[in-house]
């Protein structure tokens, strides 16, 4: 690396001072706020001393340059799988760019900005004015463009087969549940196989086709899901996390019970039993989360549809309809921008009266 940087980049320091990253990736306000900004949201939920590096992850003052490890906050205790992969799942919230209140957070704060990531604003609202200053949506950590992630387990006192398991998923960090895999699996359910054989036919198609639509594959399952949460963020998102949580949950619980059997098998010499018996939960359990996330998209899909919210009600109020449907409308910050956009575009000539609000819920 050295010897190269000399060459081709006219690195003329000594050996021992070479820094990669300047020599290769000289820091920019681009690379500070949209990469160093990503673990810098996580530095700041478990280490002291992060609001310091805030202007340089702001692209402001890129000399005072973040460190490349932290310690943990005193009495934080060491971080789990579980704590891992929900800082994963972070959009920067309640922090600087924290972006779920501005205007390009639309009625309900999602906290996604659709690419591209940069853009131009001029004089007039030009992009193509002179000098038109550039400006920058956030890289969150969750991100609506991910393919797949993972959070890999390395144990010890177990097996090495047993000893790393591999908490995998697909699509959005965010939105998607994690499934583990133990390193010692010999094969992978077809939902989240690529390429993969199809059913009853021998036919070889690929889950990772992303302009064919496959209700069976893992990725498509979850992606679904993630984009119907996008546009109702704030009534959909708490109830996709309590189901992350509660299938992530169950997953702990199954893998720390086979754990236990499994170190038995392997201690009494059935390696090979023991390697059937991680392979197929890992089969079994893929497939499962799948059609359950397929089944979660209807229940949101019938919960949360047409502009309100659906529920089970103890007396019916029409026949065969034993639910309630709650208007959701906006917040009242959202209808001061549709007035600050619109002046009197849509303003009644004289308040309602109660006959013509009695009549209003009846429409």
């Amino acid at each position: 690396m050295v010897t190269f940087a000399r060459k081709y980049l006219n690195y003329t320091g000594e050996d021992d001072a070479f820094d990669f990253s300047a020599a290769y990736d000289p820091i920019s306000a681009f690379g500070a706020r949209l990469a160093d900004g990503r673990v810098w949201s996580f530095f700041r939920k478990v280490a002291d001393g992060m609001d310091a590096y805030l202007p340089y992850i702001q692209g402001h003052d890129l000399q005072h340059r973040m460190p490349l490890t932290v310690p943990l906050k005193a009495g934080l205790p060491k971080l789990s799988v579980n704590d891992t992969l929900w800082h994963m799942r972070s959009h920067n919230e309640g922090s600087w760019f924290d972006n779920t209140q501005d205007v390009g957070a639309e009625a309900f704060h999602a906290p996604y900005r659709w690419r591209p990531l940069m853009w131009q604003v001029g004089p007039g609202g030009h992009a193509s004015a002179p000098k038109a200053p550039t400006y920058v949506h956030e890289r969150t950590i969750g991100y609506h463009v991910t393919a797949w992630h993972f959070v890999a387990q390395c144990r010890q006192g177990f097996p090495k087969p047993i000893g790393g398991v591999f908490w995998f998923g697909v699509d959005d960090t965010a939105t998607s549940a994690n499934v583990p895999f133990y390193c010692g699996s010999t094969a992978v359910p077809d939902s989240w196989a690529t390429p993969r054989t199809v059913r009853g036919s021998g036919d070889t198609t690929y889950n990772g086709d992303v302009t064919k639509f496959n209700w069976d594959a893992a990725w498509w399952a979850f992606n679904v899901v993630a984009n119907y949460a996008y546009e109702r963020w704030s009534y959909v998102y708490p109830v996709l996390a309590a189901t992350i949580k509660a299938t992530e949950e169950a997953e702990f619980k199954a893998t720390a019970a086979l754990d236990a059997e499994l170190s038995k098998q392997w201690a009494a010499g059935d390696t090979e039993g023991a390697l059937a018996k991680m392979t197929n939960f890992g089969l079994d359990n893929g497939d499962a989360v799948v059609k359950q996330w397929q089944a979660l998209f209807g229940t949101l899909f019938a919960r949360f549809r047409d502009g309100g919210v659906t529920e089970k009600a103890p007396v019916a109020k029409s026949p065969g309809c034993g639910c309630s449907w709650t208007e959701t409308g906006y917040d009242q910050k959202w209808y001061t921008r549709i007035v600050k956009d619109t002046g009197t575009h849509y303003l009644l000539d004289q308040p309602p009266s109660a006959d013509d609000l009695r009549k209003l819920k009846l429409m």
